[in-house]
């Protein structure tokens, strides 16, 4: 039976072998190469189930914030407040969403599990539509949907992010599924909380509202982490040049120095060189070439130090750095006294790197937490650029059963408008879905055809008048907004690569917050100025239009893209060049 130590050495060697059988090309890689244990199911398997689950859990998110629109008109006669104070409701919630996820993708998810993540969503979106009932004023209900924009923005990103490890080949399809969950609360809660409206009151439907949204819990505890499937951590290996030979002997000439350094001080004191009844027993050594040297070295030194808090003799000791010593003086001092010498110095040099560890711990920290790195992306500020103006779009769900009453329609003619919409949204997600993994046409080509047609037909919002247009509208409105939402978090992946997904999407929820909780009040003011929600769609196929021009630069942002990390790429092998030099 072999015990946990040799355990260790057969996994080192093995990992060793993959690193040291290659060819010389890949050693010029300085890239990271993934070795993904075939237990966890890629594309297959429990990977469908976290696809619908993720899927379920934004039809009621979504759900419940597609049917504002219904829910605005009903604060507006409880209130009796104006459209700008009443804007304001879903203003804070819209920034509450957007920093709580871009703290959730940056630093949150660094820190912990996605079912942990998305169990705290659930219990924060819950309980604020619950204590919504309780309100009797504009500022209570902006406290309540500012915990429901909170938890919102801890359930659905988070569950992209673990779709995108779940599924390779299959990862624009099945986002594009899990995003079917918003169509599908478009489809069937607007006319459901009509018939709770008309049942119950505002009041009676956010409490079952409340109840509806705490069913997240069980579709929160189906998102279990790839990491799971397999026991044992998948092995990561990282090909890079290897040190010179001449910089790894030159630092274990710098241990031996230091070490017979040790030795004089302690002939200098008069210490006799066999001072205990068990000195270091002096061993022949054999004398080995500077490439072996450095293999050794190389592999003692690789490992992490776990006894941090040993003395100094001790690393000594376990670093393998004896087996080089040919000096017959320090074989000759006890431990003991190399340990009584070096008491002090040890202790010193302890505290001095660990004030040191840990200012650069915090640095390291703080860096790592908030990738600022992105934004030196040409990609992914034109991107937050687009999505700045793009999401605009989805403003037009919560204004369209106030805007189709202004022009004419039933209270519940209204909902059948917003449920027309969701099975049109349903549709064009699938069809965009299938569609993109295909390669037919670019992804973001598909985004571009999908926001011009929606920027068009907001300008014609206020000629529909009658019962038909509507309907048409509506239809046209969900094929327009379905693309964006399905092929963003792909789009993000193809430009910016999976390792970056989850802060690019923290980035996006930021750039969509700010851009939203700033378009509400917006709609507001025009709204009270004005005295109709016309102008308002106006501005939204304005800023939809313009997301399509920003589209059209794609191709040069990605040539000076690829201009910058090659410009990157030539300073970086001159100062390695230098610093070996």
């Amino acid at each position: 039976m072999m015990t946990g130590n040799q355990k260790e050495r057969i996994t080192e060697e093995e990992v060793e072998k993959l690193t040291t059988d290659r060819t010389p090309e890949a050693h010029d890689l300085n890239t990271a190469e993934e070795i993904i244990d075939p237990r966890i199911p890629i594309d297959r398997g429990w990977a469908w189930v976290v696809m619908i689950a993720c899927m379920l859990n934004a039809t009621i998110t979504a759900g419940y914030g597609r049917t504002l629109g219904l829910l605005f008109v009903e604060f507006l006669d409880l209130f009796k407040a104006s459209a700008t104070i009443t804007t304001l409701v879903f203003g804070v919630m819209a920034a509450a969403l957007s920093i709580s996820g871009f703290i959730t993708m940056n630093i949150i998810l660094e820190k912990t599990t996605v079912r942990k993540v998305v169990l705290v969503g659930v219990c924060l979106s819950s309980g604020g539509v619950i204590l919504s009932c309780l309100a009797n004023g504009v500022p209570f209900l902006i406290f309540t949907q500012f915990l429901v924009g909170i938890g919102q923005a801890s359930i659905n990103s988070p569950g992209l992010v673990l779709i995108g490890r779940y599924f390779k080949k299959r990862r624009a399809l099945a986002t594009a599924v899990a995003k079917t969950g918003i169509s599908m609360g478009s489809l069937t809660f607007p006319i459901f909380i009509r018939y709770l409206l008309d049942t119950f009151a505002l009041r009676g439907t956010l409490l079952i509202m409340g109840g509806i949204q705490c069913q997240m819990f069980v579709f929160a505890l189906l998102l279990r982490g790839p990491e799971t499937f397999a026991p044992t951590k998948q092995v990561i290996v990282k090909i890079t040049k290897p040190e010179p030979p001449e910089k790894a002997s030159s630092k274990i000439n710098m241990e031996m120095k230091c070490l017979r350094s040790i030795s004089q001080d302690q002939k200098a004191q008069g210490i006799p060189e066999n001072g205990m009844a068990s000195p270091l027993p002096v061993q022949r050594l054999r004398t080995v070439s500077d490439g072996a040297k450095y293999a050794v070295y190389k592999r003692q030194h690789s490992r992490t130090e776990s006894g941090s808090n040993q003395s100094f003799i001790d690393s000594l000791s376990n670093s393998g750095i004896l087996k080089y010593v040919s000096n017959s003086d320090l074989l000759s001092v006890s431990t003991t006294d190399v340990r009584a010498e070096t008491s002090t110095t040890s202790e010193l040099r302890k505290k001095t790197s660990e004030l040191a560890s840990n200012k650069n711990k915090y640095l390291c920290k703080l860096t790592n937490i908030i990738d600022f790195s992105l934004l030196n992306n040409f990609k992914c500020i034109l991107l937050m650029s687009i999505a700045f103006f793009a999401v605009t779009i989805f403003v037009s769900p919560i204004y369209l059963p106030a805007l189709f009453i202004e022009l004419g329609a039933s209270e519940s003619d209204a909902a059948l408008f917003l449920t027309v919409a969701g099975v049109s949204d349903v549709a064009s997600r699938l069809f965009v879905g299938a569609i993109a993994d295909l390669g037919i046409i670019k992804r973001h080509h598909i985004m571009m055809i999908s926001l011009f047609i929606g920027g068009i037909s907001a300008q014609f919002t206020r000629y529909c008048t009658s019962f038909g247009l509507q309907i048409v509208y509506s239809l046209v409105y969900g094929l327009s907004v379905g693309p964006y939402a399905a092929l963003l978090p792909v789009i993000l992946t193809d430009f910016l690569g999976i390792e970056n997904l989850g802060k690019a999407m923290g980035f996006i929820s930021l750039v969509h917050g700010t851009a939203i909780g700033a378009f509400h009040p917006i709609v507001g003011a025009i709204r009270d100025t004005t005295g109709s929600y016309v102008m308002a769609y106006h501005l939204v196929g304005t800023t939809c239009l313009v997301a399509v021009i920003l589209l059209l630069f794609v191709p040069l942002v990605s040539r000076l893209e690829e201009k910058r990390k090659r410009k990157f790429s030539v300073e970086t092998d001159k100062k390695k060049a230098n610093s070996m030099s």
